[in-house]
């Protein structure tokens, strides 16, 4: 869904190009010949009016050195709305819960991080996250994924969890024996985009323009067309989606029980704050999905003689 959404809107880009050459290459002309043709007809001007300007013949014979005009008119268009996107986009402060939302996000920073290495302490740290998801995983029988993980791994102070390309980003803050289980549900949420084959479309579909002033469809700017489907698109939903099936990955690597806790630990400082809650899906769904998840795991567990454990948060539940 999410890549003939990118691939809607690729081709509206496209058209929107040539939409906006083809303005500029014959519609510009006949109108600069219709304007002339209707002077002629002022009695003052001296001259004879001459036949009416056919727009086919425009079209059959476009203006190209005008019709490239209204192309770099549609490019600088395109680039000033993506630098507006981005200029919005650095004024937006990330909320606690951004380490769940960026899985798709990219960083140029790589060269001023930290590199991971075998032997260390956060290297030993993060490998033995990895074979804590491998031996949950052993309560399945076929195992559901077959997970796979990046050969290293950067950190920095300060940062989120995030993706550069395959390249892992680390909090440094979570790399610590003392706060190694917060990472743990993280993790095993953002490996889910490692294993997505979707993982560029965020990136791509972000840096598209969402944009355009009404002016510009008055002078034959397509722009507007890419922004329409754009705007068009359930991307968001989609976007939902993906939360859920990475909050599903996560709960196969039996973490779903300690990502549901810190949810539930977020959603109630929101609302012990007043915040709403702008998450996409909100926490409060998140919570319910990994809640069924979970239940039904129990259920297919009491069905072959086994007694599920229940965290606190669970006990006593009617």
């Amino acid at each position: 869904m999410g890549r003939l959404m990118v691939l809607s809107l690729r081709w509206a880009n496209i058209f929107g190009a040539g939409l906006s050459f083809h303005f500029g290459s014959s519609i510009v002309p006949w109108l600069m010949a219709l304007f002339a043709w209707g002077v002629r007809h002022i009695p003052w001007s001296g001259n004879p009016p001459g036949p009416f300007p056919s727009p086919v013949l425009f079209i059959f014979h476009p203006n190209m050195n005008v019709g490239l005009i209204w192309l770099n008119y549609y490019i600088i268009a395109y680039t000033w709305s993506m630098l507006r996107l981005w200029h919005g986009k650095t004024k937006l402060k990330l909320s606690p819960f951004a380490l769940f939302r960026t899985a798709y996000q990219t960083t140029s920073q790589v060269s001023r991080l930290s590199q991971g290495w075998p032997g260390e302490q956060k290297w030993e740290l993060v490998e033995r996250c990895y074979q804590k998801y491998r031996e949950a995983l052993k309560r399945y029988s076929p195992q559901p994924v077959q997970l796979k993980t990046p050969a290293g791994f950067y950190y920095g102070k300060g940062n989120e969890l995030v993706w550069d390309g395959k390249i892992l980003i680390l909090p440094e803050e979570l790399l610590t024996p003392e706060r190694i289980h917060l990472l743990l549900p993280i993790l095993a949420h953002h490996l889910a985009y490692y294993h997505s084959p979707d993982r560029k479309l965020q990136a791509e579909w972000e840096t598209s323009p969402s944009h355009s002033p009404r002016w510009m469809i008055l002078t034959g700017n397509f722009l507007w067309l890419p922004v329409l489907v754009k705007r068009l698109a359930h991307w968001e939903q989609w976007q939902a989606r993906r939360v859920h099936d990475a909050d599903t990955f996560a709960h196969y690597l039996g973490e779903g029980e300690s990502l549901e806790h810190q949810l539930r630990r977020w959603h109630t400082e929101l609302e012990q704050a007043g915040r709403p809650d702008y998450n996409v899906p909100s926490l409060i769904e998140r919570i319910g999905h990994l809640e069924a998840l979970r239940n039904e795991e129990h259920r297919q567990m009491r069905e072959l003689g086994l007694i599920p454990w229940e965290p606190p948060i669970t006990r006593g539940r009617l």
